[in-house]
């Protein structure tokens, strides 16, 4: 399948982008006063299906087109169109290490997931003070670990607020940083194939969704303004179309065209991107399920349904 023109890759990066509006809305949605945090079981399935999603593309679908490509064409140097296709797999792979460098710098923490643990040492701190109170109140015996607690914002001590508001910007900030690559790689896919470019913006999608949550709650419990979580959710989803836009900004003002973007040019995109997907999916997006997921069996689930359904895509794809 030919390439998309540049418009319809943006549209595709725009809807990667603001799938992250998504999670940042539930705190708008007319919840009760109570607030409750329960089982985070979808946060961690969805998180390790995008992963699957992600994975299976990188390595089963734009590896091979990448080795293809350059196969297609006269190499520099004469190398070996596999081991260029692993060349520039491992600088996508290099790119993100390197983004991951500047965001720690920038947030003071190694990445937005370790944030996570925060967020989750806070939500068992509250949960365990309020059972705690509830046993001596009631006079009942310590519950079973899955015992859902009922938490309302006034619940959540100040010191914990102050740390959640924290926790939510640079959040915020981190996931800021780490959509500018999604956007510059759901753009350049679109443009080299259309399929891939599609199948990527919904396994990207899929996953923000849970980003812009992450951020969103957090805001949420710490201020109880709903407008202000939504704005700081959305925020961080901006970043991925206005990286996009960038891209398609500079091929227009040196008037560069789809058509003008060789084999090797072609190769080049897709290795880099499959280094980048993969990356995000096994040192970023997995960890985390997994650090939500104490038996590992919801993020085995997610991560193997997310390639089943790809591979059930891509053979669909080619039937018809």
């Amino acid at each position: 399948m030919d390439g998309s023109s540049y418009e319809q890759a943006l549209i595709l990066a725009a809807i990667a982008g603001f799938s992250t509006f998504i999670g940042a809305v539930l705190p708008l949605l007319n919840f009760k006063i109570k607030k409750s945090i329960k089982k985070i079981s979808y946060l961690v399935f969805t998180l390790s299906l995008a992963a699957g999603v992600m994975t299976y593309i990188s390595l089963v679908e734009m590896m091979p087109e990448a080795v293809n490509q350059f196969k297609s064409t006269e190499l520099p140097l004469n190398i070996n169109p596999v081991f260029a296709q692993s060349l520039f797999f491992f600088i996508g792979i290099l790119l993100c290490i390197v983004f991951d460098y500047i965001i720690e710098h920038v947030s003071g923490k190694n990445n937005h997931f370790d944030m996570a643990d925060d967020l989750e040492n806070i939500k068992y701190e509250v949960e365990e003070n309020i059972e705690n109170t509830n046993k001596l109140n009631n006079g009942i015996n310590p519950s079973h670990p899955d015992t859902e607690v009922t938490i309302c914002i006034d619940d959540i001590k100040e010191d914990d607020k102050r740390n959640l508001k924290y926790l939510g910007f640079l959040t915020a900030f981190a996931i800021t940083f780490h959509n500018i690559p999604e956007g510059v790689a759901t753009f350049s896919s679109a443009v080299s194939n259309t399929k891939t470019g599609i199948m990527l913006t919904v396994a990207i999608s899929i996953h923000n969704i849970p980003e812009g949550l992450s951020v969103a709650f957090p805001i949420y419990f710490s201020t109880g303004n709903k407008v202000k979580a939504f704005l700081w959710g959305a925020f961080s989803g901006v970043a991925e179309p206005l990286a996009a836009l960038t891209e398609y900004l500079i091929l227009k003002i040196f008037k560069i065209e789809n058509t003008d973007f060789s084999p090797f040019s072609h190769g080049i995109i897709f290795a880099v991107v499959a280094g980048v997907m993969t990356y995000i999916s096994l040192c970023e997006l997995l960890p985390t399920a997994r650090k939500f997921d104490n038996s590992g069996s919801i993020t085995m689930k997610g991560f193997i349904i997310g390639m089943a359904i790809m591979a059930i895509s891509l053979v669909l794809l080619d039937i018809f």
